[in-house]
């Protein structure tokens, strides 16, 4: 089920070609139910979208968890970052305010990613992602140096009551660093 939740692409299509074979059946016979047959495959589309919509998988928690800890380090707020850590990761906390501490972040995005598993057999759940993350910034101190990092990024995140927070992130080495 979780095709239909995450993706509501193949609902589209099937639901369109459902449409346009009951068009092409309307054209050769002339029934107008037919219509009725077709309206009837939009409501159901219509509700499906209306359902896939509100329906947040756990994937898209993890998605959301990433995405605001991304906009919490273009923020430059170390405090809204630290939220988002699993209290059990001082190594990872302190990486985070350093990181902060030592520059400005100007621009932080994600450009491959995330790919993410969520495994429900763990206690507590556990989720992993893997992400190419690039970040622009600027050294703080008065020193106008420009700086771009790119780097892969494999986090393991786990679910602490209705939240994820991420347990480890570790880098792959710079892809490049201008």
């Amino acid at each position: 089920m979780s095709w239909f939740t995450e993706d509501p692409t193949l609902l589209l299509v099937i639901g369109t070609l459902v449409i346009a074979s009951l068009a092409v059946a309307l054209a050769k016979t002339g029934r107008v139910v037919m219509i009725a047959w077709a309206l009837a495959v939009a409501l159901i589309m219509a509700a499906g979208l209306v359902a896939e919509r509100l329906i947040v998988t756990e994937r898209e928690e993890v998605e959301q968890t990433i995405e605001q800890v991304r906009r919490a380090f273009l923020d430059n707020d170390a405090d809204k970052v630290l939220t988002h850590i699993s209290p059990n990761s001082e190594p990872l906390k302190r990486w985070a305010v350093r990181t902060l501490q030592t520059a400005h972040v100007l621009e932080a995005r994600i450009t491959d990613g995330p790919h993410i598993e969520v495994n429900n057999f763990t206690v507590p759940p556990s989720a992993t992602a893997e992400l190419i993350a690039v970040a622009k910034g600027r050294a703080h101190g008065g020193n106008n140096i420009y700086d771009q990092y790119t780097a892969r990024f494999f986090l393991r995140l786990i679910k602490q009551g209705d939240r994820w927070l991420v347990e480890q992130a570790n880098p792959e080495p710079p892809l490049g660093r201008r």
